[in-house]
């Protein structure tokens, strides 16, 4: 999927996604861990759309945005010399 396209979902449809993302992350690893995973190579793929789901959706709740986390990320790109 396109990051256009992700950019273009709604809240809800983008949580669904990353449901479904994380969940067929789980399906891989049981399988991975059971022996029954055909090809390894599909897991970092999975892992890799997660993260651009998460990070996408990050997007929308960035600028007023008080959580720990985000207040943790801007300190240490402050720390780095990074201007926002």
């Amino acid at each position: 999927m396109k990051v256009s396209e992700v950019r273009a979902m709604s809240s809800e449809e983008l949580t669904k996604q990353l449901q479904t993302a994380n969940r067929d992350l789980f399906d891989l690893r049981l399988k991975s861990s059971t022996k029954q995973l055909v090809n390894h190579r599909e897991i970092p793929g999975q892992e890799e759309r997660l993260q651009s789901y998460k990070r996408l959706s990050g997007k929308e709740n960035w600028q007023g945005s008080n959580t720990c986390q985000s207040r943790k990320t801007v300190s240490n790109w402050q720390r780095k010399g990074y201007s926002l």
